[in-house]
């Protein structure tokens, strides 16, 4: 009855198929691989501190997240210390204060 209105119909479904089809392909697992990340939290050591506590949130958040991670001697601690004298001493363990100091 309306040759042309058939026609446009045809090419409108062929182009919805063919935008799904895409959006399908993008979904899929070909995109480059994964690896996990190593579980680095299996070798920080407990840290006994025993110096003066810290006097703000900000150094109480240094201490928390970074320094606890660092003070040991096998990681800067062991350089970076009141005793060695490798400036900065931001990994000083004899108080968390002077080591926040030292990091700024």
């Amino acid at each position: 009855m309306y040759p042309q209105f058939d026609n446009s119909l045809h090419r409108m479904r062929n182009a919805l198929v063919f935008v799904g089809m895409v959006m399908l392909a993008a979904c899929s697992s070909s995109g480059p691989s994964t690896k996990q990340n190593a579980d680095t939290n299996a070798t920080v050591q407990t840290v006994n501190y025993s110096g003066p506590a810290p006097t703000s949130a900000d150094i109480q958040a240094f201490k928390n997240e970074f320094w606890n991670n660092i003070v040991v001697s096998d990681r800067c601690g062991g350089c970076h210390n009141q005793t060695k004298g490798q400036a900065p001493e931001f990994a000083r363990s004899d108080d968390v204060n002077q080591a926040y100091a030292a990091a700024l």
